[in-house]
């Protein structure tokens, strides 16, 4: 369903998964959680939206960003992300 309404952002997430598998294999723990963080961050891609502030506030997505020192790039990925839906 998602793959009809989205199939660029659905390609990216497949990839993505695909990239985060292989970088899993590496052993070294800090591109494992990068590939972490941009996969939670893929999955943005197929949230429309008027739903982007309730998934943001969701613990899969907060604890995917833990590590960060502020929210600020989340918050600046939605901002582009929401103009750009608007568009």
């Amino acid at each position: 369903m998602l793959w009809d309404i989205f199939p660029g952002a659905m390609l990216v997430i497949c990839d993505v998964n695909e990239y985060r598998r292989c970088a899993k294999e590496f052993g070294v723990p800090i591109v494992t959680q990068l590939f972490e963080k941009l996969h939670a961050l893929c999955n943005l891609l197929v949230v429309v939206p008027e739903n982007l502030k309730q998934v943001c506030g969701g613990d899969q997505l907060v604890s995917g960003f833990h590590a960060l020192d502020s929210v600020s790039g989340v918050a600046s990925f939605l901002t582009i992300y929401e103009q750009l839906q608007s568009n």
